[in-house]
């Protein structure tokens, strides 16, 4: 009778130790892959699957250039964060208008967006537009959904973006 009382201590005690052991696994990888965001190129068509084929291309193009890529997960308070940079001169107003605007529930500039205040405050970040000419691109909206604080303190976007004076074009999802 006490051996197998001392078996059933053992057996508790050994599976809360494992359980203990994977959940620390995990939440490291989880860090791990926020804190270590996916920017080479050669990972794009593997992370761009599902809704964000709405927008992103499902290749880059053969002949842009000055790519930059860049993918985070979301992990507790952190946000998912995908986004493609490149410039392609062979992209016209035209071009990217038929493309887009059947897709886009908003067309305009950044600073032109009222509806829902705060959404497109990061549209781009983690992209060489940060901060740099940002009003002269417009700015296509496929999805954008915010909470109801009243700032959108909680919500998500699916966008491109187009500067005709430089031919750059971004792509950006961020949800967080």
């Amino acid at each position: 009778m006490k051996n197998n009382i001392k078996k059933c201590i053992f057996s508790f005690i050994m599976t809360i130790l494992a359980f203990f052991l994977v959940t620390t696994l995990i939440t490291m990888c989880a860090l791990d892959a926020v804190e270590n965001p996916i920017t080479d190129v050669k990972y794009y068509k593997r992370e761009i699957k599902g809704d964000l084929l709405k927008v992103f291309p499902p290749d880059i193009p053969d002949n842009v250039e000055n790519v930059e890529f860049y993918y985070a997960p979301g992990f507790l308070q952190g946000g998912t964060n995908y986004s493609l940079y490149y410039i392609d001169k062979n992209m016209t107003m035209d071009k990217f208008d038929k493309k887009y605007k059947d897709k886009a529930i908003w067309i305009g500039h950044k600073d032109e967006y009222t509806e829902k205040r705060g959404l497109l405050t990061g549209a781009f970040s983690y992209t060489p537009a940060e901060y740099e000419n940002e009003d002269d691109y417009i700015i296509y909206l496929v999805e954008g959904k915010c909470d109801n604080s009243g700032y959108c303190n909680h919500g998500n976007y699916l966008m491109t973006a187009y500067n005709e004076k430089t031919n750059e074009v971004i792509f950006r999802l961020e949800d967080w």
